[in-house]
């Protein structure tokens, strides 16, 4: 028989992620955020929200990321013909 203390702890580690789940969450994001960089004119971007608190739970249904964008132009950009 467990005490309140044990059962109380054991029920936060059945609550946590496991080190795979870390582990593959950490490539993922880190992946998007990789994309992101490449696609947008970012400033900067950084992870917010439960995971990075490290107060995340499973099931893990999302990872915030905060992207900053740079300057944008309100115009569309031009684009030029050949030969005309």
């Amino acid at each position: 028989m467990w005490s309140v203390r044990e059962g109380l702890e054991k029920f936060i580690q059945s609550l946590e992620l496991t080190q795979g789940q870390r582990d593959e969450v950490s490539r993922q994001h880190t992946l998007v955020r990789e994309a992101l960089r490449k696609r947008l004119n970012t400033k900067t971007d950084f992870l917010s929200g439960s995971y990075s608190r490290h107060t995340a739970i499973r099931p893990l249904h999302d990872i915030d990321i905060f992207v900053v964008l740079g300057e944008m132009s309100s115009h569309p950009p031009r684009f030029t013909s050949q030969g005309g």
